[in-house]
C-alpha cells in the first residue's frame, strides 16, 4: 500500500497512529503504549527505508480496544 501511495503520488504524506489499550493494570497499559509507540516507529523506519522523507510522516498516539498501527495516506 505504501509503495503503491509513493508511485502515484511523490508528494504523498503518511500519519502514523499508535494505538494502544486501555484495559488492565496500571502496568499493562505503560507496556502496551510502549510498544504500541515502538510498533509504529518500526513502521515510520520501514517507510523512510522505501524513500519517504521525513518532513511527510507524523507519528501521534492514541488509544482503542486494540493494538495496532493505523496508517492515513493523504
Amino acid at each position: 500500500m505504501a509503495s503503491r501511495a509513493l508511485d502515484r503520488d511523490p508528494s504523498v504524506k503518511f500519519d502514523l497512529v499508535a494505538v494502544s489499550p486501555t484495559a488492565g493494570s496500571a502496568d499493562q497499559i505503560a507496556f502496551y503504549s510502549k510498544a504500541a509507540k515502538e510498533n509504529a516507529e518500526g513502521v515510520m523506519r520501514s517507510l523512510l527505508k522505501m524513500g519517504l522523507p521525513a518532513d511527510r510522516s507524523t507519528l501521534s498516539a492514541t488509544t482503542s480496544s486494540v493494538n495496532e498501527v493505523r496508517i492515513f495516506v493523504h
